[in-house]
């Protein structure tokens, strides 16, 4: 096995922590009892997973890491789609005022 991302580094998301532990979103989800597009949304950062006690003790099983791993890894899925919206909602309002400017221009 090789050795795992820091616990600190941004690229420790859930789909890290599947990938690291060999197994597939498929694989994962059927284990689980849920569906693949729920593992998918996680994956994503669209939704953080809403897990029942058992459901915990298998999930930090297959992906072999502990419950603050496991904490960490699903925020981090959930913070890399902030900044990505984050990052698109800037671009937008650039191009907004981008726009704006030189429509003034053009009536001017």
């Amino acid at each position: 096995m090789s050795k795992r991302l820091p616990i600190t580094d941004p690229k420790f998301d859930l789909r890290y922590l599947i990938k690291s532990a060999g197994i597939s979103q498929t694989a994962l989800a059927k284990e689980l009892g849920v569906t693949v597009n729920a593992v998918q949304k996680w994956c994503a950062g669209d939704h953080k997973p809403r897990l029942d006690s058992d459901q915990i003790d298998k999930i930090l099983k297959k992906l072999h890491c502990n419950s603050t791993e496991l904490k960490v890894a699903a925020q981090n899925s959930c913070t890399a789609k902030e900044l990505k919206v984050a990052a698109q909602n800037s671009c937008t309002a650039k191009l907004s005022v981008f726009k704006e400017k030189k429509l003034e221009k053009i009536v001017a």
